[in-house]
């Protein structure tokens, strides 16, 4: 939770920064996506595991 929280302060921050900083944040944005969606993956299966 925590670092969900940090995670968008973050990218509030980049994105309020100015123009030349966006590059940089969308093609991150990808990457960083993936990596969150496999962590949601892997929670959703300890979660089902642990509850059998």
């Amino acid at each position: 939770m925590v670092q969900n929280i940090v995670i968008v302060i973050f990218w509030f921050n980049l994105y309020t920064d100015g123009p030349a900083i966006k590059a940089v944040v969308d093609a991150a944005a990808l990457y960083l996506f993936v990596i969150n969606l496999a962590q949601t993956i892997g929670l959703a299966v300890m979660v089902w595991i642990n509850t059998r």
